[in-house]
C-alpha cells in the first residue's frame, strides 16, 4: 500500500468517540536518546521512546483523552512484504521482551524502563504485545502497553494507556482491513 492509502486506514477521531482529540506531532526519533543495559534494543538501534518499527511505508495518528497527559494513544500503520513485517515486528518486539529491564537515557536524564510480555489479543494473522513502565525521577511512573497485529501486508499497532490501547485495538484492525 501508498503512504496515502494507508493514511485512509489510520483511526479517526469519529472512530474513537466523544473526547478524543489529535495529539501534537512528535518528533519519530530523537538523537540524544540511547539506551544502556539492553543490549539486544542498542543493537537494533530501537529507540523505545517512540517508533521502534522501521519498514518502507509508514503513517501515524495520536490522540489524547481528556486533559490527562497519560490518556494517549498512538496507532502506526505500516506496509511491507508480509514476513518481512513478521520478522521484523517480533525481532523488535523480543528485543524489548529480553530486557525486563533497562535504562533509557534522554539528553542527561536517565529514565528506568520495566517491559513485560503479555497476551495479544487474537485478531489478523499474527500478534504481539508488551506492557513498558517508565519510572519518573519525581517516584511517579508511566505505564503503557503496545499492541502489534499484522494482517496481510498491514501491522496495525497501537500504543498508549492500556485501556485505551484494550478499548480501541480491534476498531484499529477492522479500520486497517476496511477503510471506512
Amino acid at each position: 500500500m501508498s503512504v496515502s492509502q494507508l493514511r485512509g486506514h489510520l483511526l479517526t477521531k469519529a472512530d474513537l468517540g466523544d473526547g478524543y482529540d489529535h495529539a501534537p506531532h512528535r518528533a519519530a526519533h530523537h538523537d540524544d536518546v540511547t539506551v544502556q543495559g539492553c543490549p539486544a534494543l542498542d543493537q537494533l538501534g530501537v529507540d523505545p521512546s517512540g517508533s521502534s518499527l522501521d519498514f518502507h511505508r509508514k503513517v501515524t495518528a495520536s490522540f489524547t483523552y481528556g486533559s490527562a497527559p497519560s490518556s494517549t494513544i498512538s496507532e502506526e500503520l505500516y506496509s511491507d512484504r508480509p514476513a518481512k513485517l513478521a520478522t521484523g515486528t517480533k525481532k523488535v518486539f523480543d528485543a524489548f521482551v529480553s530486557c525486563p529491564q533497562f535504562t533509557l537515557i534522554a539528553g542527561t536524564r536517565s529514565i528506568p524502563v520495566m517491559t513485560d510480555k503479555t497476551t495479544a489479543p487474537r485478531l489478523g494473522d499474527e500478534g504481539w504485545a508488551q506492557f513498558v513502565v517508565y519510572n519518573a525521577d519525581s517516584g511517579t511512573s508511566i505505564t503503557q502497553k503496545q499492541v502489534a497485529v499484522r494482517s496481510g501486508s498491514v501491522v496495525i499497532m497501537l500504543s498508549g494507556a492500556p485501556g485505551l490501547v484494550d478499548s480501541h485495538i480491534e476498531a484499529a484492525v477492522e479500520r486497517a482491513r476496511h477503510p471506512g
